[in-house]
């Protein structure tokens, strides 16, 4: 089975946006029932920066083919 790049973008995309609203889910809770800790808090950066990772890849894939 082969995966076309179209909808490979498709798929970085889709998981770029879920994490973007994980990370604004994550913070939202925070913000609202005051759990906010070092560690907490590097739950809400990490779903930022894979939607960011994934969102870099897909304009750089679309850019290059």
């Amino acid at each position: 089975m082969k995966i076309e790049p179209i909808s490979l973008v498709y798929i970085a995309l889709v998981l770029g946006l879920l994490s973007l609203v994980s990370h604004s889910v994550f913070h939202y809770l925070a913000r609202f029932s005051r759990w906010q800790s070092k560690t907490k808090r590097w739950l809400a950066i990490s779903p930022l920066l894979g939607s960011m990772a994934l969102l870099i890849f897909t304009v750089y894939y679309v850019a290059t083919h």
